[in-house]
């Protein structure tokens, strides 16, 4: 292997349902890190936050490759991991808009409310 092999562009073209663990592991990391970032900043930036988290780690995969790297590459940037982290943000922001309509009857996107009553 030469020095040119490292560190070379690539993409992914792997279907979500090809690599399910996967995709869930997308979307369900987006999902407890956006609500992790919930408590200490406004719901919009945590939302961009943890996409902007996920576009960097499939930026890693795009230049790292797994073949010589192991664990810390990836296969390429793949569109459809993004698709799977900006999923799994909006089932996050739904999930805490409806806990918060049926629990406290409020219609608050910020995060899960703990109000004493």
């Amino acid at each position: 292997m030469n020095g040119q092999e490292y560190f070379q562009w690539r993409w992914s073209h792997e279907p979500i349902l090809q690599n399910p663990d996967a995709s869930g592991l997308h979307c369900l990391g987006s999902a407890f890190l956006a609500g992790s970032f919930d408590n200490s900043m406004k719901w919009y930036e945590s939302d961009l936050i943890t996409l902007g988290l996920g576009i960097g780690w499939e930026i890693k995969d795009g230049i790292i490759d797994y073949r010589y790297f192991g664990i810390l590459g990836g296969e390429g940037f793949s569109w459809n991991d993004v698709k799977m982290d900006l999923s799994g943000i909006l089932f996050h922001r739904i999930g805490v808009l409806v806990y918060n309509r049926i629990k406290y009857k409020v219609w608050n996107l910020n995060k899960i409310e703990r109000r004493i009553r």
